[in-house]
């Protein structure tokens, strides 16, 4: 079966030619790279990595995008060979133009194959369920914003239906399941934020994220101003000992569109 997409030396050399007047601003502007270059102690490796190696890295960027992106084009059409018309059709549309350029622009601002990933899954989604263009403008836009951590708290609360319950035990917000686990299991009992190993704790960086994402919609969250009995349990040879904790909670849940949001980049991936 042939490709609906160009052959891979055409599509380079198509994308190269749209990127070459941006992509080569740095290193056509003299006067930029000399100030550069005088910077004390840093700007020749500055020039260097602004010049040479983010050239490199910009067209190992995109070529992995396209080979991605052309992947998971072929793949659709060999799954159902029925959507090859409508999907040629969505191609060479205008939009589609400006959602691929913005797309494979911003795919080059980051190192991580996933993330650039689900640039492609984006466009996958507006060609394949044939999606409006402003939700894929949306959607780029977000995931563009979007540190690597976000993402994959958003899918680690995606795998765990949707949810995640964090206690709160003097003002450190613990996953109370695995440190119940961990307490039983080491016969420790809970004293003070000490017992409690760093893994187990929601630290501030991730706490910050969580905001961050409640803030754009992704996430809601609630807080239960009642505490709630929790206990563990220590098993010896002859004695069975229960103990007892009261801890508040918040509860963060996906929304709609957060769960919207995460099947638009994770094509092909099921909860856990």
């Amino acid at each position: 079966m042939n490709s609906i997409i160009p052959s891979d030396n055409s599509l380079k050399g198509y994308i190269s030619n749209i990127f070459d007047k941006k992509a080569n601003n740095y290193s056509e502007n003299i006067t930029l790279r000399a100030l550069v270059q005088l910077i004390p102690n840093i700007g020749g490796a500055l020039d260097t990595i602004l010049y040479e190696k983010g050239s490199k890295w910009r067209q190992e960027r995109i070529e992995y995008f396209i080979k991605y992106f052309e992947e998971k084009i072929n793949e659709l059409i060999k799954e159902n060979n029925l959507l090859s018309e409508k999907i040629n059709k969505v191609i060479n549309s205008e939009d589609f133009y400006d959602l691929f350029l913005k797309a494979l622009k911003d795919s080059t601002s980051t190192k991580y194959k996933e993330k650039i990933n689900y640039y492609a899954n984006i466009l996958i989604n507006y060609v394949n369920k044939i999606q409006t263009p402003e939700d894929s403008e949306i959607m780029i836009e977000i995931l563009s914003q979007q540190l690597n951590s976000e993402i994959y708290i958003l899918t680690k609360i995606y795998s765990n239906n949707s949810k995640i319950t964090l206690y709160n035990y003097n003002n450190a917000f613990i996953f109370w399941n695995e440190l119940k686990q961990y307490l039983e299991k080491n016969i420790i009992k809970l004293k003070s934020n000490d017992d409690i190993p760093k893994e187990y704790i929601f630290n501030d960086n991730n706490l910050y994220l969580l905001n961050k994402l409640e803030s754009n919609f992704l996430l809601t969250r609630q807080e239960y101003v009642n505490g709630e009995l929790l206990s563990y349990t220590h098993k010896k040879t002859s004695q069975t000992t229960t103990y007892q904790v009261n801890m508040t909670k918040k509860e963060y849940k996906l929304t709609d569109f957060g769960k919207k949001y995460l099947e638009w980049i994770l094509i092909n991936q099921k909860r856990e």
